[in-house]
């Protein structure tokens, strides 16, 4: 006997909670590359060719 199976679609609520899940996890990782970054020297931030300035745009490229 063959069974099937069938996914219901998924509720708007299981989407927004799912959007929110990756919001947090890319916020979180943006965080993370910002704070490491901000720890370094000026010295050492030229050594990987970014300036201080530069910190913010590198880290929300991690987000993306």
């Amino acid at each position: 006997m063959a069974y099937m199976t069938q996914t219901a679609p998924r509720s708007r609520f299981a989407e927004m909670l799912a959007a929110l899940r990756q919001n947090r996890a890319r916020r979180a990782e943006y965080l993370r590359v910002r704070g490491e970054l901000e720890m370094l020297s000026n010295r050492e931030l030229s050594d990987i060719g970014i300036s201080r300035a530069d910190i913010e745009r590198v880290a929300r490229s991690a987000m993306k």
